[in-house]
């Protein structure tokens, strides 16, 4: 299941009410999350798609604002997902990360002298005192 060119058109003006930009920064749709980087997210994550073009469904026909004021009070969990998508394009969008100075998620090795805090050891000391459990499969 594929999100359609027209689905898209709406999906971008319900990310503007959400992320509508301003001097400094694009808004959603300027930043073009409706393309590839909507497309991306939903490889990851098809489980979103049906909530997606449930939302968008919904908003078809209505004032971008007013459709997701609806949402959020109605319809929480499309919400949700529709606002999650435009968060997430939106900080996968080379010039947003550029402009915010986010080099986005990146692997760090733990520096040997982070190894063993005792703050470390206070989370852990729970799951070491309840032993290994696990489920064979």
């Amino acid at each position: 299941m594929k999100i359609s060119s027209e689905e898209r058109v709406v999906f971008a003006k319900l990310a503007d009410v959400l992320i509508p930009g301003n001097d400094t920064m694009p808004s959603a749709s300027q930043a073009n999350i409706q393309g590839m980087f909507l497309d991306n997210l939903l490889a990851l994550r098809p489980e979103l798609i049906t909530d997606t073009k449930s939302a968008i469904k919904i908003a078809v026909g209505m004032p971008p604002a007013e459709a997701i004021k609806f949402l959020n009070t109605d319809r929480p969990e499309l919400f949700g997902t529709l606002s999650l998508l435009a968060a997430a394009a939106y900080f996968m969008v080379p010039e947003v990360r550029d402009s915010l100075k986010y080099p986005g998620q990146r692997s760090r090795p733990v520096l040997p002298e982070e190894e063993n805090q005792h703050d470390d050891m206070e989370l852990l000391r729970v799951v070491i005192k309840r032993g290994p459990i696990f489920r064979k499969v």
